[in-house]
């Protein structure tokens, strides 16, 4: 082992462990109401979209069908293809949709996204243990990046943004008299320690 590694495993990680599994066992506190309120606020425009989608199609529709989409977008509407699959398959991902300067590639973002966070993020509550937290588990050695991982939705929870406006971190609620600090160095790698 190298001196920058048992630096590292020293005075960095197994001193980190304990500080880990306080983090674990203390979990989140979740605002149940505030996803429940969320969930009702949000699914019928959630129906609202499919609606849409399935008058403009004329038939069933399943948006997070990539067949039915590009049937949809290119043979129905007759849109420009800007990307194909590996396959040679017209792509219907939210990067190619983004290009698309249509209606109805909105609103199938928006469908999307509204699905997302229905069916993912409002599901969060399901997730705590019998005291009500969600407790999630660090693994301080799961990414080569030295960045942490974890099963948890928590490490999928969209920022605040413009195109994702739905403020899932504000059902996570902090004790009186603390805080929960959220820290991100956006993407900044550590060079592989050999």
């Amino acid at each position: 082992m190298s001196k920058l590694s048992a630096f590292l495993m020293e005075e960095v990680e197994m001193p980190l462990i304990e500080v880990v599994a306080d983090m674990e066992d203390a979990g989140y506190s979740i605002d149940v109401s505030y996803f429940d309120r969320l969930r009702q606020e949000l699914e019928p425009e959630r129906t609202d979209s499919l609606d849409q989608l399935k008058a403009i199609a004329g038939e069933d529709f399943n948006p997070a069908s990539p067949k039915q989409v590009a049937k949809l977008l290119y043979d129905d509407l007759s849109l420009p293809v800007p990307k194909t699959t590996e396959s040679g398959e017209p792509a219907t991902d939210k990067k190619t949709l983004a290009k698309i300067d249509h209606e109805v590639a909105r609103l199938l973002l928006r469908h999307r996204r509204l699905n997302k966070v229905i069916g993912t993020y409002c599901n969060i509550p399901s997730e705590t243990g019998d005291d009500g937290r969600l407790h999630v588990d660090f693994r301080q050695m799961g990414a080569q990046t030295g960045r942490f991982t974890s099963g948890s939705l928590i490490q999928t929870i969209p920022k605040q943004t413009e195109e994702f406006d739905f403020n899932i971190r504000r059902g996570f609620r902090a004790p009186a008299g603390k805080l929960i600090v959220a820290a991100d160095f956006d993407q900044q790698e550590l060079p592989a320690c050999r």
